[in-house]
C-alpha cells in the first residue's frame, strides 16, 4: 500500500511540475504574443511615419520646383518701365545662364522710352514629370499688355518649363513655347437669325 501510496504521490507530484511547466509556457507565450504585438505595432507605427517623411520630402521638393517656376514666370511677364531692368536680377535668382541669356534678349537691360506694361492675369502650374533632379512643368499664363495706358487684349500661353536641381536649390534650365492663344470672336454675340 505504500508502494501505490507513494505512486500517486508521485504522480499527483510530477502532475502539479507539469501543470506549472505548462502554466508558465503559457504565461511566457502570453507576455511574447504581448511583446511581438506591441513591437509589430511600434513597426507600423515607424513606416506610417517614414513613408510621411519620404512623400513629405517629395511633395517638398514639387512646392520648390513649382516656387521657382512660378517665380520666374512671374518676373519675366509682370513688369512696367520701372521694373523692366530690374526684373533681369530676380530671372537671374531662378534661371541657368542659358535660360538668363534667352529671356534678357537682343534688348539688353534697357527699357523702352514708350509707357509699357505687361500685367499676369493667372499663372497656372502642373507638374508633369516629378523627377526631382530633372522635373518638367506646364506652365498656362495669361497676360494683359498695355502701351501708352491701351490695352490689348489678354493673351494666353501654355509653356513647358524643365527644372534641375543645382546643388540644394532648383533652377529653371529650358523654356519651350507650346502655344500663344488670343480671344476669338467668331460673330454675333446677338442670337438672330
Amino acid at each position: 500500500m505504500k508502494k501505490i501510496f507513494i505512486g500517486f504521490a508521485v504522480s499527483i507530484v510530477l502532475n502539479i511540475i507539469l501543470i506549472i511547466g505548462i502554466v508558465g509556457q503559457g504565461v511566457i507565450s502570453s507576455r511574447q504574443k504581448s511583446q511581438v504585438q506591441s513591437l509589430t505595432t511600434e513597426n507600423q507605427q515607424l513606416n506610417q511615419k517614414l513613408s510621411w517623411l519620404s512623400s513629405e520630402g517629395s511633395n517638398q521638393d514639387n512646392y520648390d520646383i513649382k516656387n521657382v517656376v512660378h517665380n520666374l514666370f512671374y518676373a519675366q511677364f509682370n513688369y512696367n518701365n520701372q521694373t523692366y531692368v530690374s526684373r533681369l536680377n530676380e530671372i537671374k535668382k531662378y534661371a541657368t545662364d542659358g535660360v538668363y541669356q534667352s529671356l534678357q534678349g537682343a534688348g539688353g537691360a534697357e527699357a523702352p522710352k514708350t509707357q509699357i506694361q505687361n500685367k499676369v492675369n493667372s499663372l497656372n502650374i502642373y507638374l508633369t514629370d516629378t523627377n526631382t533632379d530633372t522635373a518638367k512643368a506646364l506652365v498656362s499664363i495669361s497676360t494683359t499688355y498695355s502701351v501708352n495706358g491701351s490695352n490689348a487684349s489678354p493673351v494666353s500661353q501654355i509653356y513647358e518649363a524643365e527644372v534641375i536641381k543645382q546643388g540644394s536649390k532648383y533652377l529653371v534650365n529650358k523654356i519651350t513655347l507650346m502655344g500663344s492663344f488670343a480671344p476669338y470672336n467668331s460673330g454675333s454675340s446677338k442670337g438672330g437669325k
